[in-house]
């Protein structure tokens, strides 16, 4: 009897253990399920997605799962513009009756803006500055007759700007203290001053005279970094590619001699000339900003996409890679956001639905130059899904119930028979 009860609870058990190691291996299936196919998306049906986006604007696709559904007006796929922080786009589509449902697409542009607002250089023409970037005010001792004085300054950053009635510029002088400021603006929109203490006292200075002269008493401008020196007529200066425009800050020695600027407009990629005229009394003298605009880094990748994203799906994207798969319901909605390199670049997104099980998202990506370039997105039928998962570990922890309950209801008739024979003996 000992080893009869002993032989029952090693089937129990064997039966118990493969039980657990099928409802385990089921679990850990739809642990996968959801890690490799649905990323951080655990419900079937989810609608709401976030994404990280460094762009000034995205192209927002969604896919729709059922044919009499449509996109609610104004509410379907389009291009946003994305401002930093956190925007919401909204996707919203309505069935045959009218009931409504609405998606909605976090977008997250992360602030890289550069907070660079110091200058590399400031210079009056009456008296040397000893200069350094980190020091904001500044004292300038001038004689009685001194009336006005200029004032020229280069930007640490390509990406900031002077502030407007705050950039290099000719100020007149009153008696005693008179105070100046050099404004600068970082591309965060972050603000600092250069605060300089211009005295003017009893002594006497001595000037130069520039009643005849065509030569420049200060030259800087808005972008780009140049060393002005009195002697120097000619000057190489580069600037970043979306560098489009350059304002020139010159200033004669003489007050009465004209200046005009020539150029400095709509750069090219390349070298592009700038000249500065000085006019007095019939007599010219030009100087020469050669001003190389760089080659953009990024040209060549012009047609390319710089992000892809499918809401819950790891795309494992690179912008050299054109054709991506996934595998999904085919009863699910899919939201897809885009961007290229190129801010000049336009996307389309559209669902090629050729067959029930040849399904494709097309992202075409055309160039400033009409070039084209298309990337695709094959969507897999996911035959075996998360709910079918589910079905599966019901199903084995019933039917491991089922055979323990088969095995206990046998064992307990074959001991009420042991007992009866017994009974009869």
């Amino acid at each position: 009897m000992g080893k009869g009860k002993s032989k029952n609870r090693n089937v129990y058990i064997f039966i118990i253990a493969i039980l657990f190691i099928s409802l385990t291996l089921n679990i850990v299936g739809i642990v996968l399920h959801v890690k490799n196919i649905y990323g951080y998306n655990y419900v079937s049906y989810q609608t709401n997605f976030e994404t990280t986006v460094d762009a000034e604007k995205a192209t927002v696709y969604a896919t729709l799962k059922d044919s009499d559904v449509g996109f609610v007006e104004g509410f379907g796929p389009r291009e946003v513009n994305l401002s930093y922080g956190h925007v919401d786009v909204p996707m919203e589509i309505k069935n045959k009756n009218n009931t409504t449902k609405t998606y909605t697409l976090v977008i997250n542009k992360p602030d890289k803006r550069s907070t660079e607002n110091r200058l590399s250089d400031l210079t009056t023409n009456i008296k040397d500055i000893d200069f350094n970037s980190n020091q904001y005010s500044y004292n300038i001792n001038v004689g009685k007759n001194v009336s006005e004085i200029v004032i020229s300054a280069s930007l640490k950053s390509a990406k900031s700007e002077f502030v407007k009635d705050y950039e290099p510029r000719r100020i007149s002088l009153s008696e005693g203290l008179n105070v100046a400021f050099i404004r600068v603006k970082s591309e965060a929109g972050v603000e600092r001053d250069y605060k300089l203490n211009i005295f003017k006292n009893n002594t006497d200075e001595k000037l130069e005279d520039v009643s005849n002269s065509l030569d420049l008493a200060g030259l800087s401008l808005s972008s780009g970094k140049i060393k002005f020196q009195e002697d120097k007529s000619e000057y190489k200066v580069n600037v970043e590619s979306d560098i489009d425009d350059i304002t020139v800050y010159a200033f004669a020695k003489n007050p009465q001699a004209n200046v005009t600027v020539e150029g400095g407009n709509n750069l090219v990629i390349g070298n592009n000339v700038i000249k500065v005229h000085v006019n007095l009394a019939g007599q010219e003298k030009v100087y020469t900003i050669n001003v190389n605009r760089r080659k953009d880094d990024k040209s060549k990748n012009s047609k390319n996409l710089k992000y892809l994203d499918v809401g819950g799906f790891n795309l494992n994207f690179k912008p050299d890679k054109y054709d991506y798969e996934i595998t999904a319901d085919y009863n699910r909605n899919l939201i897809v956001s885009a961007y290229p390199y190129s801010n000049l670049a336009q996307v389309s997104i559209s669902l090629n639905e050729q067959k029930t099980d040849d399904k494709e998202i097309k992202i075409i990506v055309t160039a400033e130059d009409s070039s084209i370039k298309t990337y695709t997105i094959k969507i897999n039928k996911q035959f075996w899904n998360m709910k079918n998962e589910i079905i599966a570990v019901s199903i084995t922890f019933i039917v491991g119930l089922s055979i323990v309950a088969l095995l206990k209801s046998y064992e307990m008739k074959k001991t009420q028979k042991k007992r009866q024979k017994r009974a009869k003996k």
